[in-house]
């Protein structure tokens, strides 16, 4: 029998951390005696690693493996406190916690496939109170493709609870046309939906299998994933 697996993004799709991690950015780059975030590097979809080194590429910083370490350790030791401090603001998306203890009750692994590192992945996620559907994910720290995260979590989901992988119900769940990318380079479906800085129109034209405008309605997506 098919089973069903779930690998979620977590900005702008389980949760809205009202830009804590961008505060935590801006405030790395503080200790490196940078300006803010510049509105020209693209955030949205893309793997922390990747932003990072397309930071310190842009202020003409060195950007090899190890300054890009450096500043991604610096970026994780800011990252809880601006969640805490933006906690007034941040939310669960409607509908996400019904439906991730509706999959686990369905017996469906979930995991994560996630641009966020996984030690910030953890902080934002256990401030949320939902960490702990996730036993596995695949993360930044893993590659700086957000291409070969797909494959990453699905190997990791046979060792926990998978017992055989199946493309076909294999989903992906985001907000950004990476999203879609990610789980088409994979062979795997996507369902996007329009709660992050993309509308539903954009999520369409990228090609995501299932769109739709949020989760709040728990019967419909499970309809959708089948």
């Amino acid at each position: 029998m098919s089973e069903t697996l779930l690998l979620w993004d977590v900005d702008g799709t389980l949760v809205n951390t009202g830009r804590a991690g961008e505060l935590a950015l801006a405030r790395a780059l503080e200790d490196w005696g940078l300006p803010p975030v510049p509105d020209v590097v693209e955030i949205a979809g893309r793997t922390d690693r990747a932003i990072v080194r397309s930071l310190l590429q842009y202020y003409q910083q060195p950007s090899d493996d190890l300054a890009v370490a450096v500043f991604c350790t610096m970026y994780l030791r800011h990252l809880p406190k601006c969640v805490q401090e933006r906690r007034g603001i941040g939310y669960l998306y409607p509908g996400v916690k019904d439906l991730l203890q509706t999959a686990d009750a369905l017996g469906w692994t979930q995991g994560l496939v996630t641009g966020n590192l996984r030690d910030g992945a953890k902080t934002k996620l256990s401030a949320y109170g939902i960490w702990s559907h996730f036993a596995f994910g695949a993360f930044a720290d893993d590659s700086e493709d957000r291409n070969d995260l797909p494959q990453i979590a699905a190997q990791r989901a046979l060792s926990h609870g998978l017992s055989r992988l199946d493309p076909s119900r294999t989903w992906i769940i985001g907000d950004t046309p990476r999203d879609v990318t990610c789980a088409k380079y994979s062979g795997f479906r996507c369902l996007a939906v329009a709660t992050g800085s993309y509308s539903v129109q954009a999520l369409q034209n990228a090609g995501a299998d299932v769109v739709l405008e949020n989760l709040s309605d728990t019967a419909q997506v499970l309809l959708a994933l089948g």
